[in-house]
């Protein structure tokens, strides 16, 4: 693992390269229109992305101590605050109190959820709003089949059957997509949590991982996605289309001059007649 961590870190070029990978991966899973493209794909690149992808986000092991000196240093940093805008959401006393939770899950993702404890878990998830007491203890259950969890999840980067790692790579990508732009709709599953996590914990890779690990996990995002069908990255294209005609009908009340030639958005003809620039 030195060898892989180093190149992980250090050389950019390379996770530029891993990086697009991971971005293809994404736009195609994310349309169900598209998801049947991910199957063309190369399986040697798709796992190489997805064992940089953990090597980047998950830290490497460490023992108690180090693991609390090192959570401490960042919880206490201006980090924190920026992470979750805290600032003039909660008084000075809360957001201490928050910090101390997360030092709990930092260390946690360097010595294991067991080390940390269950229960402090849950109290600090609490604590963080990531989580209400009625769904803490399953969103510890999903925080170990993430954090500390660096070897496992590159083991199934490299080894888990191929068929199973696009299925489980299309429900995450799926289910993340809710995360970030229909978040209430998230209400209707079994981990409403996901949309109040640290990106980190929730990113699509990290949700792959997670699902290859737990199959029950995986079924419950399956059930979700089988009630919320509809196409999140269509529907998010539609409404900053709505939003950007909106905005130009108040700037061009009689539509929009045809010379000079203008490069429109896709979909805009819904919303204009494209041969004189007036409004439909």
């Amino acid at each position: 693992m030195p060898s892989l961590e180093t190149v992980a870190l250090a050389n950019t070029q390379r996770w530029d390269i891993e990086l697009q990978i991971l971005r293809m991966m994404h736009d195609l899973a994310e349309s169900p229109e598209r998801e049947h493209q991910l199957d063309r794909l190369a399986e040697r690149p798709i796992r190489k992305a997805l064992e940089f992808a953990v090597v980047r986000e998950r830290p490497s092991p460490m023992d108690e101590d180090a693991a609390y000196a090192v959570a401490n240093a960042f919880a206490i940093s201006d980090d924190f605050l920026a992470w979750s805008e805290k600032r003039g959401q909660y008084t000075e006393a809360e957001i201490e109190k928050m910090r101390a939770a997360y030092e709990h899950v930092l260390a946690a993702d360097r010595i294991g959820v067991a080390a940390v404890g269950w229960g402090m878990l849950a109290d600090s998830v609490i604590m963080l709003r990531w989580a209400d007491p009625e769904t803490a203890d399953d969103l510890v259950d999903y925080l170990d089949l993430v954090l500390n969890r660096r070897m496992e999840h590159v083991t199934l980067a490299r080894e888990a059957p191929y068929n199973k790692v696009l299925m489980a790579a299309k429900v995450a990508t799926r289910v993340s997509s809710f995360t970030g732009t229909f978040p209430d709709r998230l209400a209707d599953s079994s981990f409403p949590w996901l949309r109040s996590l640290y990106h980190g914990y929730s990113w699509w890779p990290t949700l792959l991982m997670a699902m290859l690990m737990d199959r029950d996990f995986f079924g419950a995002a399956t059930d979700f996605l089988a009630r919320h069908p509809e196409d999140v990255r269509r529907e998010r294209h539609r409404n900053w289309l709505m939003a950007t005609v909106a905005e130009m009908r108040m700037r061009h009340p009689d539509g929009i001059p045809t010379s000079p030639r203008r490069t429109m958005p896709v979909g805009m003809e819904e919303f204009m007649d494209m041969s004189t620039g007036k409004w439909r």
